[in-house]
């Protein structure tokens, strides 16, 4: 058995960002079967809805979009520090990413907060 479905009357179809009506750019096409974003970014990120309507009533669809990005270590560091025993030293990273990314110190190859002697 074949079904085919014919759309028998036109309907309106509204994209919503943030409660906003939305439409073409260079980077975001929409149309009555779909949204297609290039290269997205974080500014995409929202509460995005779709309805559509004809004659004989209305749907509504709303959805989130959550841009995400890796870790990316921010702060450079010399790949030798050389300081005098007894001495204090003080150890900092900056990262970037989202969502925000946990930093894990590492000392041949063991995570120094598992470590009694450096707590």
């Amino acid at each position: 058995m074949i079904i085919y479905c014919f759309h028998l009357q036109e309907f309106k179809v509204t994209w919503m960002r943030n409660g906003v009506r939305i439409g073409n750019n260079p980077r975001r096409i929409v149309s009555e079967t779909g949204m297609k974003i290039t290269a997205i970014e974080f500014s995409d990120d929202g509460d995005y809805s779709i309805s559509a309507k004809n004659a004989a009533g209305g749907s509504f669809l709303s959805f989130s979009i959550v841009v995400n990005s890796p870790p990316r270590i921010t702060m450079r560091t010399s790949p030798l520090i050389r300081k005098q025993k007894g001495k204090k030293l003080e150890l900092f990273c900056e990262a970037e990413g989202r969502p925000k990314p946990d930093i894990m110190w590492l000392f041949h190859g063991v995570s120094i907060s598992d470590r009694k002697c450096f707590r």
